[in-house]
């Protein structure tokens, strides 16, 4: 990745607005350019990169790779999965990275990075530290507000934990609202013109065009179907059914938008503990080959669909993490009822040990 020299996308018109963003459009770059889908945060790092040179895109987009599979590997021993699993997941991660290179999306490399560091976050029991993160996702690119829902108390739903979505909200709306207040239009970003590319799970149903608000109904039931997955206790599974949901719903097929689905599903693997494979990573990437291997059209897009659906069902519906909280609830009772407090000491290790228990059932 650090070699290729073909940057080809959408990198340019980064660069070209981000310049007009300290130029003469200033806070009112997004009114005057309602075409552009990224955030601040984005065109501050992209403004930055350009004036060091077109070589530093490869630099970043690679150590952003190496953050990513750093957090897999720390959420791989957390759960005490199989190192064949890590390996083989972030092998297939790290095949598909480059796409974010060669289309110039330096923002999705920036949130799919961002969201791996949240879970490791959650998994620390650092919710606020997630928090900021996510908020700062937000900032860097729209679509990652369905990553709110990650941050709450799934098991109980107190309204307490409502402070950590408010805290991912004033993170982003921070970095959003001098561009709101400066000029209303800056909303028009989310209505952008939609393509119907003819590989998409649209046009094999008969959408033609599309209307500008699909952006917003894509976040909507993104955000929804994540907040279901988190409610069921299934945290680690929100960026793979947050970007499934969007697959859906989306005209484009542009290759970057396969390695979010690819790293949500890596995570998902890496979280399961004791898992020798990543079996939902495997299922997805052979579900969405590259074009070049298959050329027609309604095949691939009827792969995608398989691909969104079996991701949904994995992480969303199926039911076989309750019945896991279940079993592993009765046996802390069995071990809980069986220790004696003889001593402090193993009054407190049996203290420590419940903790630990409890910690990892919300983070499951």
């Amino acid at each position: 990745m650090l070699h290729a020299r073909d940057i080809s996308g959408d990198w340019s018109f980064f660069t070209s607005v981000s310049g007009r963003l300290f130029g003469a459009d200033r806070l009112e770059v997004y009114a005057r350019t309602p075409s552009i889908q990224t955030g601040p945060i984005s065109l501050v790092v992209v403004h930055l990169l350009a004036s060091v040179g077109g070589s530093s895109l490869p630099i970043v987009v690679t150590f952003l790779a190496l953050l990513t599979v750093a957090s897999l590997s720390r959420l791989a021993q957390h759960a005490g999965v199989a190192w064949s699993n890590l390996l083989v997941g972030g092998t297939l991660l790290m095949v598909w990275w480059p796409a974010l290179k060669t289309s110039g999306h330096l923002d999705d490399a920036m949130v799919l990075c961002l969201a791996a560091l949240c879970l490791v976050a959650m998994y620390s029991d650092r919710r606020l530290g997630a928090a900021v993160l996510v908020g700062l996702a937000v900032a860097v690119k729209p679509w990652a507000i369905f990553l709110l829902p990650t941050t709450l108390d799934t098991p109980t739903w107190r309204k307490t934990d409502l402070r950590y979505p408010a805290t991912s909200l004033l993170v982003a709306g921070m970095a959003w609202a001098p561009f709101i207040i400066a000029d209303r239009r800056t909303l028009d970003g989310l209505r952008p013109t939609v393509w119907v590319a003819p590989d998409s799970i649209l046009h094999v149903i008969g959408a033609v065009e599309l209307s500008s608000s699909i952006r917003i109904v894509q976040l909507v039931l993104a955000l929804a179907a994540v907040a279901i997955a988190v409610w069921r206790g299934h945290t680690a599974g929100a960026l793979v059914v947050g970007v499934a949901v969007r697959l859906l719903l989306d005209g484009g097929t542009w290759p970057y938008y396969t390695v979010g689905l690819v790293l949500g599903a890596a995570l998902w693997d890496v979280s399961r503990p004791g898992r020798q494979l990543p079996y939902l990573t495997l299922v997805t990437v052979a579900l969405l080959p590259p074009a070049w291997l298959i050329q027609t059209h309604e095949i691939r897009a009827v792969m995608r669909l398989a691909a969104c659906l079996v991701c949904l069902a994995v992480v969303v519906v199926w039911p076989e993490e309750r019945r896991s909280h279940s079993s592993a609830n009765d046996d802390d009772e069995q071990v809980s009822s069986t220790v004696e407090p003889v001593a402090s000491v193993g009054t407190a290790t049996a203290t420590h040990s419940r903790r630990r228990s409890s910690g990892s059932q919300l983070w499951a």
